[in-house]
């Protein structure tokens, strides 16, 4: 059995936020935690005391991190976070809304489950849904990762259908009355986004009921993207 090492405060903050997220990256740590200083070695403690690890990439710079078991238990997250490389989609939309609040608007946050039915009420449904907020003006944002291949209209028609619910809930009407609720597409492609924002404005869409694009890295760029961002940064 590996001894657990002693853990400071920025151990903790890192198992918290590999668990919020489900993946992350050492460059994007390093950006948010420790600027101008490299992780590796905390890194490899804490591989080595077996609470996080990096599936088949562990040689690359761009290594995906995720939390194992006895990791979740420490961070104190579901232990269905440990078993990210199980499940097929989990990945890519992990990795989109990672790029979302630590790259492309580092303003918002992901929320958990818990943490959205403290805000929305007991009957929101949060399973297989993702919800983030901005920590600027409180603003929650459902978050919509649809495939490349999704249509338009198909992605659209449901987003209607999630504000039928929302108006349906007292405490998520309150905060779509008062402009604190929205919906958020992630895509991969500023046409895409494009195609969403010309579909919107020709279909008449209510502006009471805020839906947005995000254009994010797709899971297969994510060497070729993260290592421009690093160099841009």
């Amino acid at each position: 059995m590996v001894a657990r090492p002693d853990l400071d405060d920025l151990d903790y903050t890192l198992l918290e936020h590999i668990g919020r997220y489900r993946i992350s990256f050492r460059c994007v740590m390093e950006r948010l935690f420790s600027p101008g200083s490299s992780l590796s070695s905390r890194l490899k403690k804490l591989k080595t005391a077996k609470l996080i690890a990096n599936g088949q990439e562990g040689k690359s710079d761009f290594a995906a991190w995720h939390l194992t078991l006895s990791g979740t238990r420490v961070a104190a997250v579901p232990k269905d976070r440990a078993e990210i490389l199980k499940r097929e989609r989990s990945l890519p939309e992990a990795f989109k809304i990672l790029w979302l609040c630590c790259i492309a608007e580092p303003t918002l946050t992901r929320l958990d489950d818990a943490h959205v039915a403290q805000i929305l009420g007991d009957q929101v449904i949060t399973r297989n849904r993702f919800y983030c907020a901005n920590i600027e003006d409180y603003r929650l944002w459902r978050i919509h990762v649809p495939s490349d291949r999704t249509s338009v209209e198909s992605v659209l028609t449901k987003i209607r259908l999630d504000y039928g619910e929302v108006r349906a809930l007292p405490l998520a009407a309150n905060l779509l009355k008062a402009r604190k609720y929205g919906s958020m597409i992630l895509v991969t492609k500023p046409q895409r986004a494009n195609r969403f924002k010309l579909h919107l404005r020709e279909s008449g869409h209510d502006k009471t009921a805020p839906i947005k694009t995000a254009v994010v890295s797709a899971w297969e760029e994510r060497h070729l993207r993260l290592k421009e961002w690093t160099h841009d940064g």
